[in-house]
């Protein structure tokens, strides 16, 4: 395991993490996040995503639970939240296990609700919200 850990002290940070973080990901593209409402995730994400070139509009898929980007070399990028899921096998059913494994990157929101769906080779981002309003991000990448 290896861990790369920042603070943000302002949403502007994160594009500065979102370049070292992609570097340091190496060829590890499953991303598992975990952090408090208004951490930061999906802002995280849409950095990631403009580091690895995603010419969609990058939003939250509460709702959706699956939004689906291209990047400018046509790889596809799965964004996922199981926020609204109420079981693992609500998420199977809806396809979000097969989802993940068709991505050429896949981000992952709220993970942690059905771990056993996580990849075994990813990145791991928990995401806190400091009382002063910056942010303190881990990233653990696990790799076999």
């Amino acid at each position: 395991m290896d861990t790369l850990t920042f603070t943000a002290r302002q949403p502007g940070d994160l594009q500065q993490l979102a370049n070292e973080a992609i570097a340091w990901s190496g060829d590890v593209q499953h991303w598992f996040f975990d952090g408090v409402p208004g951490a930061g995730k999906t802002t995280f994400i849409q950095a990631l995503c403009k580091e690895i070139e995603v010419i969609d509009r990058v939003t939250s898929p509460t709702f959706s639970l699956l939004n689906q980007y291209k990047t400018r070399q046509n790889e596809t990028v799965h964004h996922i939240d199981f926020y609204r899921l109420k079981s693992e096998e609500e998420a199977l059913r809806a396809g979000l296990d097969d989802a993940m494994d068709e991505a050429d990157y896949c981000f992952v929101e709220w993970w942690k609700m059905f771990p056993a769906l996580a990849a075994e080779t990813r990145i791991e981002v928990d995401m806190e919200l400091l009382p002063d309003g910056q942010r303190q991000i881990r990233l653990t990448k696990h790799e076999n």
